[in-house]
Formats: structure tokens, C-alpha cells, sequence
């Protein structure tokens, strides 16, 4: 995360995923984090590694982007 966070000279963005690592990296970054039930893993597991919150899958997520750190600036 923190190469692709350089690639884009960029200082902060949001971590999506849907795996356990994936929080875990997210949050040595102290990155806001929406996790996706698509990696075999439970929402409890993933809460548990660092996900502010997850959703079943991507028409889910997109569903709610609103209510996530990927909504668009008000």
C-alpha cells in the first residue's frame, strides 16, 4: 500500500480488500479501510485485522459508497 500510495504522490487514501492483510497494512498506514466479503474470509475477521467496515461485495459496497471513507467530497 505505501508503494502504491507513492506511485500516485499521494499521502493518504483508503484501503480496500478482502483479506486479512490487507487490514493489517492498511493499518500500520493508519488508513481508513472498507473490507469485502469476496476473500473467504468472515466479516468478524476481518473487523478483527482492521476494517472499519465490510460489505458482501462489490454491488454491496457500491450500493453504500456514501456511508464509506470512499464517499465523494461534500
Amino acid at each position: 500500500m505505501q508503494v502504491a500510495l507513492a506511485k500516485v504522490d499521494a499521502t493518504s487514501g483508503v484501503a480496500v480488500g478482502d483479506s486479512v492483510w490487507d487490514f493489517v497494512a492498511a493499518g500500520k498506514l493508519l488508513l481508513p479501510s472498507v473490507g469485502l466479503l469476496t476473500g473467504g474470509f468472515s466479516a468478524e475477521e476481518l473487523t478483527a485485522a482492521g476494517a472499519d467496515v465490510t460489505y458482501e461485495s462489490l454491488v454491496d459496497l457500491t450500493a453504500h459508497l456514501d456511508e464509506t471513507a470512499l464517499r465523494a467530497p461534500r
